[in-house]
């Protein structure tokens, strides 16, 4: 697993060194094929400032960087977003994202431009002309702080009779630095040119992001640096304001990029997010061509909304199982299927007890397992199961387990004895992240039950019968919840959260590679202009 992690790694910083250099090569201002994918696509980056590289997650994040499809609430999200821009000219793009928690994330998404009927001459018929990207993304987290996308894109751009296709290719990454502050980078448009009928080919206007997001009570405040072919490097800086649990305003800006681009450095938009998870943003830009508008709307499906506008409490209402709750769910299910192969006992009656466990072996499995309250869960439900399946159930009269099995009264008597052993009971987390950016912190429980028993039989404490059940249960909580889940005086649901040595070691040496491959990206294309 952890070879596999390294590989992925290795092959993403790898892709944010070789791109500026293999990609930036002739590139001039005004000469990049598909400019389309230069449009920002989502209403609530736009109005930030055009800051996508970091903030968004979800299937919002496909067209930013698929690091962020990691990192969402919910099973399934869909995203329609459309925006009208000038002279006829519109976009449109739809998405949609299944999150997986032991795959990973996967988003399959379109993205159309339009351009109504032209001609310089006002003569003839005129030309239409559009283009069209298919996107396929995934995304996975790593480690519970850092998660890591590609995504592939087809093109296909048409002008008239003309046409032409190309492929692109998206790689990023995510790191979440603390509970308030995110970290990201993306390289966007890595691939061939594309060319009309044979003629000389344009290459995909390939950029380089870097971003980081602050979240502070009800603001978010958002920074990215971009380095775009054919243009110096700007910044963009975005903040929102959370004046409702499903109400935010938003405004942005972009510097250095003025006198790059024919539209306004400010944005403006809202958003409002709606419990039921549907969520709906507009933005606002100023150009020299026109004012142009952008409305985009989100679903999440199996969750709460108001992720993105709303920021508020989506565990809200959430029933989470407690520990002792799970461990007994488990516990009766594995004795229901011992109880089922096990012989019926001798005069359907049985005495149970807790069989002799060696010093050495209790020690060597942790002060949870030889907690005397494991036993006595269990205990209780082997007596509620045995008694319901019609059986007569003895305890044994003094407390804790008898030192000798063999040696006790009752097996030399008529009564039979179920012995019963706890091997493992145990409750974990063996990972955890955001749920969003800024959002609620979750992370993976992990419940583990593992038990033995064996009937005995006769004057010479025969065993009849012996068996062992094991059961395991796995499920995400809100990390706000943990220690409401606890139950005193069970010393197994004390379970702590900790990080992994080589997390807080890899995960550094990764994230300092990763912005320094983003910094050769910027200055090696620029180099090139």
């Amino acid at each position: 697993m952890m070879s596999c992690q390294r590989a992925v790694v290795v092959g993403l910083g790898a892709a944010l060194f070789l791109a500026g250099p293999a990609s930036a090569k002739g590139a001039t201002v005004g000469t990049t094929g598909a400019s389309f994918l230069k449009l920002s696509v989502g209403a609530r980056a736009e109005a930030m400032g055009d800051v996508g590289v970091v903030g968004l997650d979800g299937v919002e994040s496909l067209y930013w960087n698929p690091a962020g499809l990691a990192v969402g609430g919910g099973q399934t999200k869909i995203l329609v977003s459309h925006q009208q821009l000038w002279q006829g000219v519109s976009a449109t793009a739809v998405a949609v994202g299944l999150r997986s928690r032991g795959f990973g994330s996967l988003a399959l998404g379109i993205e159309q431009l339009g351009v109504g009927a032209w001609n310089n001459l006002d003569t003839g018929a005129g030309i239409d002309a559009s283009d069209l990207a298919i996107l396929l993304g995934f995304g996975r987290s790593l480690t519970s702080r850092m998660a890591v996308g590609v995504t592939g894109r087809t093109l296909h751009s048409t002008i008239g009779d003309h046409s032409a296709s190309g492929f692109s290719l998206d790689c990023g990454l995510r790191y979440c630095m603390s509970d308030h502050l995110v970290l990201a980078g993306a390289v966007r448009n890595m691939g061939p040119g594309i060319s009309f009928g044979g003629e000389s080919e344009d290459p995909l206007p390939i950029s380089g992001s870097l971003g980081g997001a602050l979240e502070c009570k009800r603001f978010s405040l958002l920074g990215e640096v971009r380095k775009e072919r054919g243009t110096d490097a700007y910044a963009g800086l975005g903040l929102e304001f959370r004046v409702h649990p499903i109400l935010a305003l938003r405004m942005g800006s972009r510097m250095g990029a003025s006198e790059q681009r024919a539209t306004s450095d400010m944005t403006w938009g809202t958003g409002i997010g709606l419990r039921r998870g549907l969520g709906l943003d507009y933005s606002y830009r100023d150009c020299d061509l026109g004012s142009t508008h952008q409305f985009s709307g989100t679903y999440l499906f199996g969750g709460w909304g108001g992720g993105e506008n709303a920021r508020s409490a989506p565990g809200e209402g959430t029933a989470v199982a407690s520990h002792l709750a799970v461990v007994k769910g488990l516990l009766a299910s594995a004795v229901d299927s011992l109880v089922l192969l096990m012989p019926t006992p001798s005069g359907r009656e049985v005495l149970v007890r807790r069989a002799y466990e060696p010093a050495e072996e209790v020690s060597g499995r942790g002060n949870d397992a030889s907690d005397e309250s494991d036993g006595e869960l269990l205990e209780a439900v082997l007596v509620e199961q045995l008694t319901r399946s019609g059986l007569a159930v003895h305890l044994p009269s003094g407390a804790g387990a008898v030192e000798d099995s063999l040696a006790d009264e009752a097996v030399s008597s008529a009564i039979p004895v179920l012995e019963y052993r706890i091997l493992e009971l145990k409750v974990s987390y063996p990972s955890g992240g955001r749920r969003h950016y800024v959002g609620r912190k979750e992370v993976e429980r992990l419940v583990l039950v593992h038990l033995h028993l064996r009937l005995m039989e006769g004057s010479g404490a025969v065993v009849r019968w012996a068996g062992a059940a094991e059961r395991s249960y796995r499920d995400v909580v809100p990390f706000s919840l943990l220690p409401s889940l606890r139950s005193e005086g069970f010393g197994f649901t004390d379970a702590e959260t900790e990080d992994r040595k080589w997390d807080r070691i890899l995960e550094p040496v990764i994230a300092t590679a990763i912005v320094g491959g983003l910094v050769y990206l910027f200055y090696s294309n620029k180099g090139s202009d």
